[in-house]
């Protein structure tokens, strides 16, 4: 390991940072260069490889592009990365944090730090005072374009996991808190927003989500009754689990069925109900809009057929070409990979690999998306 002192930018202020990398040879790791992809960036951190999802617990991300698709923020190790395309990188917080978020226009940066809700100004480099505290497990910024005056709705998760959380709506600019589901002891959280029109995807756990464990809920229109986005679904005496929607467009997304490390990709038409398998053996997908490139991960299917607990199996992560269909695996093989982030504008890839009871932010360049 080496240190060494840079400089970064981030906005208007410009401040010192430590950046600490492995000098070793990357040749044995990426001698061949996959489909079409190439690597630029490997940031190594020291420390205790964390507890990696072994089935439904992979929401929320770990890993949030800047929208301009210079900078990434990743939880690796219970801290808080600042990450650049060219792989600089510094602290910004260290213990209990998760769910990083930015703002539409980049202007904030959200995250949650032991149970806290906590909005950093990115060109200011100071916090925002907020209303929320305490029991905040997930939140998500609102990323939809709007032509006139950017919003700042910044949704949230908060209340006992599993026993009766809700979500909540709050917007930055104005400092007004709204309660946006009410579900009493069935709990809501992972909220995602559809960036096409007003309408709100979320996890439903408890006794209101019939026949499984979770069940994808829509609440559309500013209304107040979330409906069922999915049928109910027998994936026998264990239930089900559904998570991690992903809008393709404004009538569709994908979301991912199943548990204990054995995913299906479906992909859901939210104005009929009709549902379709689009990838098997798949988990985690994230969608460059603009590109057509969505990352997801992947467990060997014949491993798992001699493998007792299929979670236990390393996971892969695969790049999927929507338009023409081209499915390729992207991460090396053997190396516990999952959680990828591809950049809002489809030029780079990153995700969270665990190697030698390490773990580190993989960053890759799309090569036909920038040439």
């Amino acid at each position: 390991m080496f240190t060494s002192e840079v400089r970064y930018t981030a906005g208007a202020k410009e401040f010192r940072m430590i950046v600490m990398r492995t000098r070793m040879s990357l040749d044995w790791l990426y001698r061949t260069a996959v489909g079409a992809f190439l690597t630029i960036a490997l940031v190594s951190i020291a420390g205790q490889a964390a507890t990696f999802a072994n089935g439904y617990e992979d929401n929320p991300p770990r890993i949030v592009w800047s929208p301009a698709g210079n900078v990434l923020v990743g939880v690796v190790n219970d801290e808080l990365w600042i990450v650049d395309v060219l792989g600089y990188a510094d602290i910004l917080e260290s213990g209990g944090v998760s769910s990083p978020t930015f703002s539409q226009d980049g202007l904030y940066l959200a995250f949650i730090q032991n149970g806290e809700l906590k909005v950093y100004d990115w060109m200011l480099s100071e916090y925002v005072e907020t209303e929320a505290y305490g029991d905040v497990t997930d939140c998500s910024f609102d990323r939809a374009e709007d032509d006139e005056q950017a919003t700042h709705f910044l949704y949230f998760t908060s209340g006992p996991l599993y026993y009766g959380c809700d979500i909540f709506r709050l917007d930055v600019d104005a400092g007004v808190l709204f309660e946006v589901t009410d579900e009493g002891d069935a709990s809501a959280s992972a909220p995602v927003l559809n960036p096409y029109k007003n309408e709100l995807a979320f996890v439903l756990h408890g006794i209101e989500s019939p026949g499984g464990y979770e069940q994808l809920y829509l609440l559309s229109g500013g209304t107040r009754k979330p409906v069922a986005a999915t049928g109910a679904y027998d994936f026998g005496a264990d239930g089900y689990h559904e998570s991690n929607p992903v809008y393709l467009d404004a009538n569709s997304m994908l979301f991912q069925r199943g548990g204990w490390g054995d995913w299906t990709l479906y992909k859901l038409d939210t104005t009929t109900g009709r549902e379709e398998v689009f990838l098997p053996d798949a988990q985690q997908p994230n969608l460059s809009r603009y590109r057509g490139i969505l990352g997801f991960t992947r467990r060997n299917y014949f491993e798992k057929m001699f493998q007792e607990y299929d979670w236990e199996l390393p996971p892969s992560v695969w790049v999927k070409y929507t338009e023409t269909g081209e499915t390729i695996q992207i991460s090396p093989y053997d190396v516990w990979s999952e959680f990828p982030a591809v950049s809002s504008d489809g030029t780079h890839i990153a995700w969270v690999e665990r190697y030698a009871e390490l773990e580190r932010i993989a960053i890759r360049t799309v090569v036909d998306a920038v040439g």
